[in-house]
């Protein structure tokens, strides 16, 4: 497998049993021109019709000056969102929402930073590809190896936080 010696961004133990999902273990491997997480969510689901909403949010530059405060994450330039809910109906699909320096979030579509989420099927683990190059107001570029961190929330219809990465 690719993703067998993958260096791993977040560790999460099976803590949600009764959750939509149980995160688990997000793996990152970027090159030149994208960079791929691996998601492990505990049980076989389908990221684009979830009983609630995965937000992968990522600082990809590794500074706290840029970006916005997160859930925690200080420096949050990216995140993508699995399901995402609007108002008080079902969510699908997935998003994504920039933050430039100042913090202000844009929402934009996958198709702008080249992202690519898969399988489209049912599984317990998701990976999600996106490009380096013109992700954010504030981070052109990520260099290779960049110090990303990251967090993974799910949150449930009525927006209640049911599991996430520590």
């Amino acid at each position: 497998s690719d993703w067998a010696d993958a260096p791993v961004l977040v560790e999460d133990p099976q803590d949600a049993p009764g959750a939509f999902v149980d995160l688990g273990t997000v793996r990152v491997i970027d090159d030149q021109e994208f960079i791929n997480l691996q998601l492990g969510v505990g049980r076989q689901v389908n990221a684009q019709k979830l009983d609630g909403t995965i937000q992968v949010i990522l600082n990809v530059d590794g500074s706290t000056r840029s970006g916005t405060t997160l859930h925690d994450l200080e420096g949050a330039d990216l995140a993508i969102e699995l399901t995402p809910q609007e108002g008080e109906r079902a969510g699908m699909g997935c998003s994504v929402i920039t933050f430039d320096r100042k913090g202000r979030p844009r929402r934009r579509s996958p198709y702008d930073i080249d992202m690519v989420l898969a399988p489209t099927t049912a599984s317990d683990w998701f990976e999600i590809r996106f490009r380096r190059t013109n992700l954010t107001d504030s981070v052109k570029t990520i260099r290779p190896r960049a110090k990303m961190t990251g967090r993974v929330i799910a949150v449930d219809r009525n927006q209640r936080i049911v599991d996430q990465t520590d």
